[in-house]
């Protein structure tokens, strides 16, 4: 993993952020990062980042605290 994939990873996220809270119950508290990314996130940031899908399930359970 390098350092560019990481802040690709950490840019791509934070744009995202709106998308990924809309796939979130009501009652999730948008001020902590979800437990996991919805399917269709993990796609796109899949192809975008070339990492597989669980790479990046990997580094948003490392990196999303950071991020969000």
């Amino acid at each position: 993993l390098t350092l560019e994939t990481i802040f690709t990873f950490a840019l791509l996220t934070t744009s995202l952020k709106d998308d990924i809270i809309l796939t979130q119950p009501a009652t999730h508290d948008i001020d902590e990062p979800p437990l996991f990314l919805p399917p269709s996130i993990v796609t796109f940031l899949s192809g975008a980042c070339l990492l597989s899908s669980e790479s990046v399930r990997t580094c948003w359970g490392a990196l999303k605290n950071g991020i969000w």
